[in-house]
């Protein structure tokens, strides 16, 4: 509490989702994470469509491919991308330089135009915002100056929610046999 008021809790849901890495190759860095710290396993999703996406005011495109696996109630997310579109990780710097380079954060907003207006007003600007085939908005923050990475914003949405449950599901019980998998083979 800060003078009689609840201190305001960004994460409206109670927590962190999810943790997103850029990486080289999806299926070597599911590999290094199982290995490492248990993490999986991760599904790989094939050149995923982002929709109408705005970077900075434009218009703008953005191929990319990730893996998601289960590290505990943290769902980790790998992130390749395939073009040179400024509106992915470029905005990072870390599409070439390297391996494994931590991206963003993500939580899902129950009231999002609320909470991106709450964002802006704490000063952070949005880098890029899209809605997805569901109708499903997301926002993208420059929070660099206080995390490190950027924060991802989603807006509450049945089939997210449905598939984080999934991811974790596959780690329930998980034994580390093949840590890296195709997206048909994600439970039900």
């Amino acid at each position: 509490m800060r003078n009689g008021k609840l201190f305001p809790n960004p994460f409206h849901n109670g927590s962190i989702q999810q943790l997103c890495y850029a990486v080289n190759n999806l299926e070597e860095a599911a590999k290094q994470w199982a290995a490492v710290f248990g993490a999986g396993p991760f599904f790989e999703r094939m050149h995923r469509p982002v929709d109408e996406l705005i970077y900075k005011g434009e218009a703008a495109s953005l191929d990319h491919s990730h893996a998601l696996g289960q590290w505990g109630p943290i769902q980790i997310e790998l992130w390749l991308q395939h073009c040179d579109s400024p509106a992915g990780m470029k905005e990072m710097n870390t599409i070439k330089e390297g391996f494994g380079k931590f991206h963003h954060i993500s939580y899902t907003a129950n009231h999002f135009d609320q909470e991106v207006e709450r964002m802006e007003n704490l000063g952070f600007s949005v880098i890029w915002e899209c809605t997805a085939k569901s109708g499903m908005r997301v926002a993208m923050f420059d929070t660099r100056t206080i995390t490190g990475a950027m924060t991802e914003v989603y807006e509450k949405n049945v089939l997210i929610t449905d598939l984080y449950k999934r991811i974790a599901k596959a780690a329930e019980g998980w034994d580390g046999t093949r840590p890296y998998r195709k997206e048909e083979e994600i439970p039900e």
